[in-house]
């Protein structure tokens, strides 16, 4: 049977480790937020696939062109959902890191979110921006 005092650093891992997810969450969010700016250079090739598989008989332009504004319509649509998701999403995991808060010094959070930093390069690579690495450290 554990005794009081290993019960409590399990308890102060899992909870390290749920920040950690937290934080990276939270980085996750503001790199997808970052490409969604602007529609990216994939997304404009699969809404152009997309325009590419549509193929009326016979052809003509106003159908044409329905079809393509039907088309980007759709992708400006996903786009904005993608969008609330993802704002939504850094809302929640900044109020779930703050209730977490008391239970670590100033220190220990900033070698969390260090370590959810490190994550996220490993997972990113060269597409993490330096403007959301900059953003996160504020």
């Amino acid at each position: 049977m554990a005794n009081h005092k290993t019960t409590q650093r399990t308890e102060k891992n899992y909870d390290r480790m749920a920040v950690t997810r937290l934080f990276y969450q939270f980085i996750q969010c503001m790199h997808h937020l970052a490409n969604l700016a602007e529609p990216s250079t994939c997304f404009k090739k699969k809404e152009q696939e997309l325009n590419k598989f549509i193929r009326p008989a016979p052809k003509n332009e106003k159908i044409v062109d329905g079809i393509n504004q039907i088309n980007a319509a759709w992708a400006r649509a996903i786009r904005k959902e993608l969008i609330r998701h993802y704002t939504e999403e850094k809302f929640w995991s900044f109020e779930f890191i703050f209730e977490y808060n008391f239970l670590f010094t100033e220190d220990e959070i900033v070698e969390l979110g260090h370590q959810a930093l490190t994550w996220t390069k490993k997972n990113y690579g060269k597409k993490l921006r330096q403007s959301n690495i900059d953003e996160f450290l504020v």
